[in-house]
């Protein structure tokens, strides 16, 4: 296996060959052209402290401001096009493309190594002919417990663990922009572990849905890491009993949900992240806020109904805030009439502008006649999906009023 270069100065041509040849003894390849490219030869760690014969991955990645969180200190990581990875052998990638975009790295991983990150344009400014030869280095691990107070394990606490990204700002009051990537639930104990790390400062943050938040900054060293701790700040609780027909409903999901305006203007959304409990068997609950801002409180789900109500803001909330008894609501019933709907179903999304929304499909019940159950009224977005395409119908979004139990809606197509 191997690839075939050629080429002069501003473009290449290159030709992949596997190793496969056909009975007559040769090998047919088809050759392309790019801008540049790079044969990238991965060696694991040494046998005994890392891969051994574990096979590695290459990608090219970068990274991006989510466009719903234009001020937000965490970033996203999405495959970046523009440069192509592909396989020769096990170890062996060809990367190459027609352009060396300045923003974008080529990552390499692989099962107890540590993960590389090479810069694009560092890999794209070396002759085509010569072999990039990269050893990965021994995996780093991180392990720790969460606890919500002395001798108290945090059991079932979410730990999310990010890397840092670019350079530390200036002024220390500007926080660094950070990634995720990765995220576990510590045991009963309220112990957590990560590995297959490369040795950089990490966050982590943990939360619990009664105890609250916290969070960590920690180097990591090598596989067998020091336990860190990571203690959680108790916020304020919302408390309250679920009934549905009179009768203690347990088992229901109960959320807290940010403010969608608070959202997309935070440096940093887990900050009003709350927690996410169910009920009891007498139907009661008890779930931390968020460490800062307003929301509300999402009650059900998409099945038996759901019921939101509305919280202030986490810093001027007592130690504990009591929603009283939550009766929640049945399903609304929606019919909908669509002529020449052979071949379709109706999918509604809704509701629009809230926090939590839900997909509901509809039952056909005639040749031209629908019906869905929503858990919530509001306004519900509707596309009809034929052959498994989407096609849009009029009207595109309908409001349904808790008040009226049973809708009926005709639709049409868009001429």
């Amino acid at each position: 296996a191997g690839v075939v270069v050629g080429g002069g100065a501003g473009e290449i041509w290159f030709a992949i060959a596997p190793g496969v040849a056909n009975t007559t003894g040769i090998e047919t390849v088809v050759a392309r052209t790019s801008g540049w490219g790079r044969l990238v030869t991965i060696t694991p760690p040494a046998r005994g402290t890392g891969a051994g014969r574990n096979q590695v991955e290459v990608a090219v990645r970068r990274l991006q401001q989510p466009r719903t969180r234009p001020r937000s200190v965490r970033l996203e990581v999405v495959a970046d096009p523009r440069v192509r990875v592909e396989r020769v052998a096990s170890r062996a990638f060809w990367v190459g493309g027609a352009e060396a975009p300045e923003d974008a790295w080529i990552e390499i991983w692989g099962e107890r190594a540590a993960t590389e990150r090479l810069d694009v344009r560092d890999v794209s400014g070396g002759p085509a002919e010569m072999p990039l030869r990269v050893r990965l280095g021994p995996a780093a691990a991180i392990a720790g417990r969460v606890t919500a107070g002395v001798g108290l394990a945090a059991s079932g606490a979410v730990v999310t663990l990010s890397r840092f990204v670019g350079e530390p700002p200036d002024d220390p009051k500007r926080p660094q922009k950070r990634v995720t990537i990765a995220e576990v639930r510590a045991d009963a104990e309220g112990a957590f572990r990560f590995e297959d790390l490369a040795m950089e400062r990490y966050e982590l943050i943990a939360m619990h849905p009664v105890y609250g938040r916290g969070e960590s900054r920690v180097e990591a060293r090598g596989p067998e890491p020091e336990e860190v701790e990571v203690p959680l700040r108790r916020a304020p609780q919302a408390v309250g009993r679920v009934l549905r027909d009179g009768v203690p409903a347990s088992g229901v999901r109960v959320t807290v949900v940010p403010d969608l305006a608070q959202f997309a203007a935070a440096k940093d959304m887990t900050e009003l992240r709350g927690g996410e409990t169910v009920t009891d068997q007498d139907g009661r609950f008890s779930v931390s806020l968020a460490a800062r801002g307003s929301g509300e409180l999402r009650i059900g789900d998409g099945s038996g109904g759901v019921r939101r109500v509305p919280l202030g803001p986490t810093e001027a909330s007592p130690p504990v805030v009591d929603v009283g008894t939550i009766d929640i609501n049945t399903l609304l019933a929606v019919t909908l009439v669509l002529e020449a709907s052979d071949g379709c179903e109706l999918l509604m999304t809704g509701p629009i502008g809230r926090t939590g929304m839900t997909v509901a499909r509809s039952t056909r019940l005639g040749p031209a006649m629908f019906q869905a159950a929503l858990p919530e009224p509001g306004r519900w977005h509707i596309v009809a999906v034929c052959n498994r395409r989407e096609r849009a119908v009029l009207p595109g979004v309908i409001d349904v009023r808790a008040a009226r139990r049973d809708v009926t809606i005709r639709l049409t197509w868009p001429e």
